[in-house]
């Protein structure tokens, strides 16, 4: 049986069973696209019950529509990421993230669906607009609960899907120089300068780091958990994972 990657496949019968809700209890559904969809699309599900048997509403997270949308996905192993995350890692940790209702994909992953807690009316963040203190405050604040239940913890070497790919950095590499020069031309009014600078000093960092320093990197790091000093040193030891998801807007935003 196939997996239903989009609202249009979902039927009553279905959403029941995944949501364990009785048989005949979901009246209807309807489906809003929500996001941006960079990488994947994402839908808001509001749900008809009977008498309230399931949430009035969730979000549904589908692959993306457009093939080679899909093709850097499995390239970067994006989606793999993310349903990762959510088969081992996200019960475990004690980071703020919608609760999986249910997960779903084929054998290669490539079709999948996520069934996730509808957080609203929390909205996504505005990469060009920015944050304020009291924004950065608690997304530094997650980001150490994110951290911290396997800081320095050696089975996180163990979980294949987690591990750098060299041959994803090395395409990357390749890709970067033409599709940065595109995306600065496209977006060179919206950005302040110093971000620009930023991130042309950000395309000469390591691209492996050896275990011996990622560990002493997270010990160092473990010190000033509180200080500003924390967020950059850890924004260098998560540099490679964090630049995969940046590059996967570039070369997206590149491509439109």
């Amino acid at each position: 049986m196939s997996t239903p990657s989009h609202p249009d496949t979902f039927t009553n019968a279905w959403l029941e069973q995944k949501l364990a809700a009785p048989a005949g209890s979901l009246m209807g559904f309807s489906a809003k696209s929500i996001g941006t969809g960079q990488m994947s699309l994402s839908f808001r599900l509001k749900l008809d019950w009977k008498a309230g048997e399931g949430p009035a509403s969730i979000v549904a997270k589908c692959p993306s529509a457009d093939p080679g949308t899909r093709a850097i996905a499995a390239a970067l192993g994006s989606y793999a990421l993310e349903l990762g995350w959510y088969r081992e890692l996200a019960e475990k940790v004690g980071v703020a993230c919608p609760k999986c209702l249910h997960l779903e994909a084929n054998a290669d992953e490539s079709e999948f669906v996520l069934l996730l807690q509808d957080l609203a009316p929390a909205q996504q963040g505005d990469q060009l607009a920015g944050a304020s203190v009291a924004q950065i405050e608690a997304a530094l604040k997650q980001a150490a609960r994110l951290h911290a239940p396997y800081w320095g913890d050696a089975r996180l070497d163990d979980i294949a899907w987690l591990a750098p790919k060299p041959q994803v950095d090395a395409m990357i590499r390749q890709m970067l120089a033409p599709l940065y020069a595109q995306f600065r031309e496209r977006y060179a009014a919206r950005i302040a300068p110093d971000l620009w600078t930023l991130a042309a000093n950000s395309s000469h960092a390591p691209a492996t780091i050896s275990k011996r320093r990622r560990k002493r990197a997270r010990s160092n790091t473990a010190t000033c958990a509180s200080t500003i000093s924390y967020s950059r040193r850890m924004a260098q030891h998560t540099w490679w994972i964090g630049r995969r998801s940046a590059w996967a807007l570039v070369l997206r935003t590149s491509r439109i």
